[in-house]
């Protein structure tokens, strides 16, 4: 049985510069690096009033019930990303996607077209 849509926005986040990372410090030390935004990123998301629904690479998909929410993660995960800079190291930045629409959740993932044009605007946006 196919679950009846809900509104809600989707935002994708990903991380960049974590291959020069990885190439510049080594893949132990990197990781730790990485998983450690990642770690961030995921508490400013239910900080925020969302959820993690999977983490992609070294990003992740999340879900929010106001476009307000996810929109005000965004801002604070550009903000904690500068903050976590460390001396010394490649910088890592973040590119965000959001859209809100209706998505159908299904077996821990999230599918439609607010699924994929959340992906695709993640795909084109600045650091």
């Amino acid at each position: 049985m196919i679950p009846a849509p809900v509104t809600r926005a989707v935002l994708f986040v990903d991380l960049s510069g974590s291959t020069r990372l990885y190439e510049t410090i080594g893949d132990e030390r990197a990781l730790v690096v990485v998983e450690r935004s990642l770690t961030m990123l995921a508490r400013v998301c239910e900080d925020c009033g969302g959820r993690v629904i999977k983490n992609t690479g070294d990003g992740a998909m999340c879900m929010f019930e106001t476009a307000d929410a996810a929109l005000r993660a965004s801002r604070l995960m550009q903000e904690k990303t500068e903050e976590q800079q460390e001396p010394g190291l490649p910088s890592l930045g973040i590119h965000i996607g959001c859209h809100f629409g209706p998505v159908l959740e299904r077996a821990g993932d999230l599918y439609g077209d607010a699924v994929n044009l959340a992906a695709r605007v993640a795909g084109v946006a600045k650091v």
